[in-house]
């Protein structure tokens, strides 16, 4: 957990410099870009998202909350504001479904180099996937994002209680 963003929590963001300011949402944005872009897939939705959160979390922030914690509560905040972001917007949910394997790429930032031949048949496999991920509702592509990308156990999604959204801002 970075000293930055738990300033989000110890001291009144506004009476901090600019420039510690920029790295408190640079910080902020690097650790929730990820999992809005997996849900919404448009960049510019997911900036409109994760700023929104930000000052979701400048606003409500707890000032009990143990470093440890803070993390996960910032990905909660972020996560339902994304799905606060989805009910106003119902027609994007068709755009969804369209999907692009080039900005999924992006996201999670594919720089290896394999064999040619390896390559193309994990992009094949890839495509595949994703369109089937893209048919399912958002919340159950946010359950694959925590099982893959974050790495959570299932003990772990369902004590949280994240599965079923009981994990408040």
């Amino acid at each position: 957990m970075s000293a930055n963003l738990y300033l989000l929590f110890t001291t009144d963001v506004n009476q901090l410099s600019h420039e510690t300011q920029k790295q408190i949402y640079d910080e902020f944005y690097r650790l929730v870009y990820r999992m809005v872009f997996f849900i919404l897939r448009d960049h510019a939705a997911c900036e409109d998202v994760i700023q929104d959160a930000f000052i979701r979390v400048m606003e409500k922030s707890p000032k009990t909350l143990d470093e440890t914690k803070v993390a996960a509560w910032i990905r909660t905040v972020t996560r339902n504001a994304t799905y606060n972001y989805l009910r106003k917007n119902k027609k994007m949910r068709d755009e969804l479904a369209a999907g692009r394997v080039s900005d999924y790429e992006t996201a999670a930032g594919c720089d290896t180099n394999p064999p040619v031949d390896a390559e193309v048949e994990w992009k094949l496999m890839e495509q595949a996937l994703l369109r089937y991920i893209d048919e399912l509702k958002p919340i159950y592509r946010h359950v694959i994002y925590m099982r893959s990308l974050e790495n959570l156990g299932y003990n772990q999604m369902a004590s949280c209680g994240r599965l079923k959204g009981r994990c408040g801002n």
